[in-house]
């Protein structure tokens, strides 16, 4: 890792901060290494280097240049002013790195403290144009056979930065290069180009919510006049999605999504839960049938330097889907511990292999292995 000096933007304005000078900033953060950039009200501009935050400006910003920068990223004149009152922004922006080279980032605007008035603060998170290879991304032959059924649901949790969207895109555009695929996307932005190579046998389209769909309700029930084999939406985030979602898999497509959620366990339970007390045993019916595979993942500090991924899975296989149904709703996360026990992969079993293998250090291993252990205990206590 470099020094303070090599993390310091040499070409800081002198004046105010607009959109000319950060379009440099955020290419000269994306070439050391930066997965995000924040700006907020008197601080400096901040990024985040293998998961570690560091000032990369010397002046703090003052509050109106935030907001107007805000506006102008999100190109909406009164977004800082939406933001400031509550209704805070997702968005995507592009800036040109060099010729025929563009760098896009997930956007996010809301207001803040700033003073004894409200300002913005603005996370911009990088994202490449293209997506990794499964190989790239510690995904092997086997767990790829897995990740990519014919049909049914596939489910990525794990905390907001492990590394979800970069997993799905990457397993989605390995089925575009070897399956002759009608794929369709539901993101709200869009993150990832999946638009088909010259090499790729299948196709897909990609919509972004809410520039081409109001919500992901709307989206999803217009999806089955698509007639896609593969859908993504983007995140499973409230009940209409999950059960649209549902049905979609259930008829015959393979549809991809993510949750926040800390284990496989949790990920079922979470989708069950966002349903009245009433439903739940319903929905569990429903669940189980489309359910193929589930992935939990979190980015750990690499030994190499930068960071991996650390995952525990469950293929829903006809014996596990058999023990899952006769599962009641209130044992699920149990159930599904002892189904990963037994026929999946869970974390700390990875982490040790990582281990072995010289990936990450002690100190790590033993601490997510800790945190698994207290958290499978709650589970089964729950």
């Amino acid at each position: 890792m470099g020094t303070a000096s090599d993390l310091t933007y040499p070409d800081e304005p002198l004046s105010a901060w607009d959109l000319d000078a950060v379009n440099p900033l955020l290419v000269w953060a994306v070439e050391q290494g930066f997965s995000d950039i924040t700006l907020r009200p008197k601080s400096p501009v901040r990024g985040r280097l293998h998961g570690r935050w560091y000032a990369i400006t010397r002046r703090p910003l003052m509050p109106d240049e935030v907001s107007n920068v805000a506006n102008q990223l999100t190109r909406d004149a009164s977004a800082s002013a939406k933001a400031h009152s509550g209704s805070p922004t997702d968005f995507a922006y592009e800036v040109q790195a060099g010729r025929g080279r563009f760098v896009r980032f997930r956007g996010n605007l809301s207001g803040c403290v700033s003073g004894w008035d409200s300002g913005s603060e603005v996370i911009l998170r990088m994202i490449p144009g293209r997506p990794p290879t499964p190989a790239e991304l510690g995904i092997d032959s086997e767990m790829l056979q897995k990740l990519e059924p014919d049909t049914g649901l596939v489910l990525f949790s794990g905390t907001t930065g492990s590394g979800k969207s970069t997993s799905i895109a990457a397993v989605l555009k390995n089925i575009l290069r070897y399956r002759r695929v009608n794929m369709q996307t539901i993101e709200d932005p869009v993150e990832f180009s999946l638009r088909e190579d010259a090499d790729d046998v299948g196709f897909c389209t990609q919509h972004e919510v809410p520039a081409h769909y109001q919500n992901f309700g709307v989206a999803l029930r217009n999806m089955v006049r698509k007639a896609p084999d593969v859908v993504l939406v983007g995140e499973m985030r409230d009940r209409e999605t999950m059960q649209n979602g549902l049905h979609l898999a259930n008829a015959g497509a393979v549809v991809y999504s993510t949750l926040h959620a800390d284990s496989v366990p949790q990920t079922l339970a979470q989708i069950v839960n966002r349903f009245d007390y009433s439903e739940r045993a319903g929905v569990w019916a429903q669940l189980m049938p489309a359910t193929r595979t589930v992935v939990y993942q979190k980015l750990e500090p690499c030994e190499q330097g930068g960071r991996l991924c650390i995952r525990e899975w469950l293929e829903v296989t006809p014996d596990v889907r058999r023990e899952l149904q006769g599962a009641e709703v209130k044992n699920i996360v149990r159930v599904t511990q002892e189904m990963l026990e037994a026929s999946g992969r869970p974390l700390i079993a990875d982490a040790k292999e990582k281990l072995e293998g010289g990936l990450i250090s002690e100190e790590t291993y033993t601490r997510i292995t800790q945190e698994r252990m207290h958290q499978d205990r709650r589970g089964r206590a729950a």
